[in-house]
């Protein structure tokens, strides 16, 4: 029973010390979407990014939200001067809106039910340019652009320009 539980010991903090050589970020974006996002590195300045959030209806500023995205991103980071870095990459993602979910169940027609029932759920593609300031502590700051190119499940394809956002990560090193 004791070599077993050495063994275990051994086996859990050599993971743990395995896991602490790769480096991943928890983060909060506010703007555009506000999000809660994760992203993972692999290499020197490749990322993979994970995020889900909340949408709100920017045509009417509103407080409440109306849709619910989740996204998947790559990322090239660059280290330009220090703790400053820039960043690029493309993404994808789904975003489910709730206001047409509303919309959908209050129709009668099984008609006009049909033609609404592509509008609820949107296919996202997504480039990103950003800069990060790494502090000290393992925290960081950073600006993006973000502009989201809407593909609807109709004939129909929406851009949206704005997509502007601030955030804090949390970096685990």
């Amino acid at each position: 029973m004791k070599k077993l539980f050495l063994i275990s010991t051994v086996i859990f903090f050599g993971l743990f010390n395995a896991k602490a050589q790769i480096q991943s970020n928890l983060g909060l974006r506010l703007g555009g979407n506000t999000e809660i996002s994760y992203q993972y590195g692999f290499g020197d300045a490749n990322w993979v990014e994970g995020s889900i959030g909340l949408g709100f209806d920017k045509q009417k500023d509103s407080a409440f939200s109306t849709s619910i995205n989740f996204n998947c991103l790559y990322l090239y980071s660059y280290n330009f001067s220090g703790s400053w870095f820039v960043y690029g990459g493309l993404g994808t993602g789904v975003e489910i809106s709730f206001k047409d979910i509303k919309d959908y169940r209050n129709l009668k027609d099984s008609y006009e039910r049909a033609k609404r029932r592509s509008e609820i759920l949107y296919l996202k593609v997504a480039p990103i340019v950003g800069v990060e300031y790494q502090m000290d502590a393992p925290v960081s700051f950073f600006a993006e652009y973000r502009p989201e190119m809407l593909i609807i499940l109709k004939p129909k394809v929406g851009f949206q320009l704005y997509g502007f956002s601030v955030g804090v990560r949390y970096r685990f090193e």
